[in-house]
């Protein structure tokens, strides 16, 4: 295809090549695709514009002669917020010519080795480098109210296989930050698959905002995805034009990612999974509070899992908020966890609680599929209170005290596992009684291991980890007339917990 004239597309296109000559202005309207085999040359004198949410999709590997201006919107985000940005052209533009308004020292990357961004030194003079990630801040006249920036890449258009070096340090410390190299959108579950022998399943991306509470990243994996609030964007399986993201290396020689043309989509084509036959039930979990915290973690169970740790559907939690809920497997915090098909109302999914400030939070059901969405309540179970709640007919609220939490909450699927050290089989029973301002434990057969005392509002007010005895007497706690929560750890790690009247 040869234009030769101004022209504004007003539908999708296709065509074996694009040669734009002359004095001619392109454009690429939003919400318009054009699917092009071969190579793009753009005249000197001409110009050629791809609007947000337009799309230019390549299928052979050539090297474009293609000088245009790619335009992305930013979210809606205030003066001091963050976006990571990767440029789909090559060329000599700079980071500060990209933002020319964003202070100099507001222009990061990202080191592996010591898991820190750094602040690029010279972004008058640093260029993008192709498939890198950038953190860039909003400029210093962006208004202090939500508001979308536009981006603008100028330069050559991008084209063909694309190959990003990784940086593996050790196990949980070998993040990259990288980023989508074309003009169009990229199949996320396509660059995941082709990629799975260098990187895990999980793609991160920043989301955080300058006065938001929680994790800066939603979580995307083949299995779903997770948010960071409730008015955030959700990754939908697509990684947009100009948009960075985090990976994790794996342990081999030489680690890279590799970017195709065939990872590359276009707006119009919006399926969520490849792979029809995926059977899928799974559980959106929100913590919240009315400071404004929200935490989300994703459970359930899907094709192809296991109930081990799976690197191409679960996703292990950044570590990057002191408050969060998520789940738990061998020690790991999770933010996305999957188990296999075969589904028991038996099963209990432990969860780890985890807070930086007292007080009062929520724990919500934000959506469900499968089905849970149909016939399977889903039960919070809250160890310490000895109390089972089904949150698929209401939320639940609990008081806290500062600490991290891995026993306390769990999820299930029947009303009736309301203890965790619970088994029929198990003749051993504890005695908890108060006597003289004394609480008193008797244990029948097996020693007690540890003792921890909690109030109503979740306070700590006494920990014993090395009781090792059948009993305890425990004298020095200050209570009036309230109701104490013993949680108390048998030597062989069952679990009861007692409710008494101090």
């Amino acid at each position: 295809m040869t234009i030769n004239g101004n022209y504004t597309s007003t539908e999708d296109l296709a065509a074996c090549s694009l040669n734009i000559i002359g004095t001619s202005q392109v454009v690429i309207s939003s919400g318009n695709d054009f699917i092009i085999d071969g190579i793009v040359n753009v005249a000197a004198t001409a110009s050629f514009t791809i609007q947000n949410n337009a799309n230019v999709v390549q299928k052979q590997n050539v090297v474009n002669t293609a000088n245009a201006s790619v335009f992305r919107d930013s979210n809606p985000l205030r003066r001091l917020d963050y976006t990571i940005w990767s440029s789909p052209v090559t060329g000599s533009q700079t980071l500060k010519q990209f933002s020319p308004n964003t202070v100099n020292n507001r222009f990061y990357n990202y080191n592996a080795t010591t898991n820190l961004f750094n602040i690029i030194s010279d972004p008058l003079n640093q260029t993008f480098t192709i498939g890198t990630g950038y953190l860039i801040r909003m400029p210093d006249n962006h208004p202090t109210t939500p508001t979308i920036w536009n981006g603008q890449f100028n330069g050559n258009l991008n084209n063909g296989t694309t190959e990003v070096n990784l940086s593996y340090i050790g196990s949980g410390q070998s993040f990259n930050m990288i980023g989508n190299p074309y003009p169009s959108t990229i199949n996320a579950n396509d660059f995941i698959t082709d990629n799975l022998s260098n990187i895990t399943g999980t793609l991160y991306f920043w989301r955080k905002t300058n006065a938001a509470i929680g994790t800066a990243y939603a979580t995307y994996t083949l299995g779903g995805s997770t948010t960071t609030s409730p008015s955030s964007p959700t990754p939908n399986g697509f990684i947009q034009v100009g948009q960075g993201f985090f990976v994790e290396a794996k342990n081999v020689t030489t680690p890279k990612v590799i970017f195709q043309n065939s990872h590359r989509s276009g707006n119009n084509i919006n399926q969520f999974f490849r792979t029809s036959e995926i059977e899928r039930n799974r559980i959106w979990l929100n913590l919240t509070n009315t400071s404004g915290l929200f935490s989300q973690s994703l459970i359930g169970y899907i094709t192809n899992a296991t109930n081990e740790y799976d690197a191409i559907f679960d996703a292990k939690y950044l570590n990057d908020s002191p408050v969060a809920f998520n789940s738990q497997l061998d020690n790991q915090e999770f933010s996305i966890q999957f188990r296999g098909l075969t589904f028991n109302t038996t099963d209990v999914f432990p969860m780890k609680f985890k807070t930086d400030s007292a007080g009062e939070y929520t724990i919500a059901i934000d959506h469900t599929d499968g089905i849970f969405q149909t016939n399977q309540n889903v039960y919070l179970q809250d160890n310490l209170l000895q109390l089972i709640h089904n949150l698929s007919n209401s939320s639940y609220t609990f008081n806290s005290e500062i600490g991290e939490f891995t026993t306390r909450f769990n999820i299930v699927f029947e009303p009736q596992a309301l203890s965790v050290g619970d088994n029929p089989s198990n003749e051993n029973t504890v005695i908890a009684f108060v006597n003289n301002n004394q609480i008193h434990l008797n244990s029948s057969n097996q020693m007690i291991k540890k003792v921890k005392v909690y109030d109503v509002l979740g306070r700590t007010l006494y920990t014993n980890v090395k009781v090792e005895n059948l009993t305890l007497n425990i004298s020095t706690i200050s209570a009036n007339n309230q109701a104490l929560f013993l949680h108390i750890e048998l030597e062989s790690g069952e679990i009861e917990i007692k409710k008494i009247m101090f």
